[in-house]
Formats: structure tokens, sequence, C-alpha cells
């Protein structure tokens, strides 16, 4: 079975494997906040909140709603993960 995946680089300082979907019909249909969520499961307790990231791919900010295939993001693309600073 293939596994369709990102690679998301920012958090830490390091590019980190995120497994998004078994098929490629289910990656396209994939979110940006989906992909936020399953980074943050992998990431040490309270190292991120989803509402302070921000993904970058091809110099474009991806809203939490946009599909992974409508910005032409395919299995193995690298998106960029900033964090957005401020207190709350």
């Amino acid at each position: 079975m293939t596994m369709y995946q990102v690679f998301v680089r920012g958090i830490e300082g390091k590019t980190i494997p995120v497994e998004v979907a078994n098929s490629e019909y289910e990656f396209n249909a994939t979110t940006a906040l989906q992909i936020k969520r399953k980074l943050i499961a992998k990431l040490p307790a309270n190292a991120a909140r989803e509402e302070k990231m921000r993904a970058l791919f091809a110099n474009r900010q991806l809203r939490d709603t946009d599909k992974l295939f409508d910005n032409g993001i395919t299995n193995k693309s690298t998106i960029l993960i900033v964090l957005q600073g401020g207190s709350s």
C-alpha cells in the first residue's frame, strides 16, 4: 500500500515527514488544517498550536480550508510552517 505524505519544514528547525493518506483521492482532498493537526500530533506537547501556525507552499500562504490538490501540492511536496508570534 502506498502512503501519501508531505514534508513539513520549519518547526524546531527540522523537516518532518507527515503521513497524510492512503489514496491519491484522500490526499488531494486533505486541507491545510488537517496537515497542521497531523503535524501537532507528532510534536512534543505544547510545541505549537494550530491557530499559531501558518502553512506556506510556493511562496503562498495556505488558508486552513485550502485543499492540497487546489494548490499544486503533490505526494512528497514540502510545506513550510511558520509560527505567528504574539501573546494569547
